[in-house]
């Protein structure tokens, strides 16, 4: 059984924009079914039924277009980046919980950071301190992971994806080994509290 790891009700604002994304698509395609069966039984002339059934054809292709682009590329781009085979880097984390917010943009955090999630063993875990994060990629997009800090160790582990949106997350372990750029250190010493 997976824990919950969320000490919020939001999901972020890229989880809200997928979930809506897919809500239009569910409501272009039922609308879409509704059009082309009503559509049939009321008009006669073959060239309108051909019309309408290519005009709704047309209208759900974006919709599938907007679902991979906002929810499943996104989560395509970090698991790439968890297997070490993407050319996507990290930009940002934005990691809150527990009445603490930390912004990581700090060229050399984020440098090592993205060399050490590439290097991340999948499935094992070092739990501690639980916290929300939102990783922003170069891609243009974001996840939403949950990281735990355990006290005084040089690893923290990754639950991806977080929000549980695209299937069940799974555990990553990132090892943290010397020389931890300082601003990170510190951070990870008072989040490990």
């Amino acid at each position: 059984m997976t824990p919950v790891i969320f000490a919020t009700p939001d999901f972020g604002a890229g989880a809200c924009a997928a979930m809506v994304v897919l809500f239009l698509g569910a409501t272009v395609l039922a609308v879409a079914v509704l059009g082309v069966w009503l559509s049939f039984r009321a008009i006669k002339s073959a060239k309108w039924k051909k019309i309408i059934g290519l005009s709704l054809m047309g209208a759900s292709i974006p919709a599938c277009c907007l679902v991979y682009l906002y929810e499943f590329k996104p989560y395509n781009d970090f698991k790439e980046i968890l297997s070490g085979r993407s050319s996507v880097r990290i930009v940002r984390i934005e990691i809150e919980g527990q009445g603490r917010h930390v912004t990581l943009n700090e060229p050399d955090t984020i440098s090592y950071l993205n060399e050490r999630i590439r290097l991340a063993a999948p499935n094992e875990s070092d739990m501690g301190s639980t916290y929300n994060a939102r990783f922003y990629l170069s891609s243009g997009n974001s996840v939403f992971c949950g990281i735990y800090v355990p006290r005084e160790k040089s690893v923290l582990t990754l639950y991806f994806p977080g929000d549980n949106l695209v299937g069940e997350g799974t555990y990553y372990l990132v090892s943290l080994p010397a020389p931890v750029p300082e601003g990170l250190s510190q951070i990870l010493v008072e989040l490990g509290k």
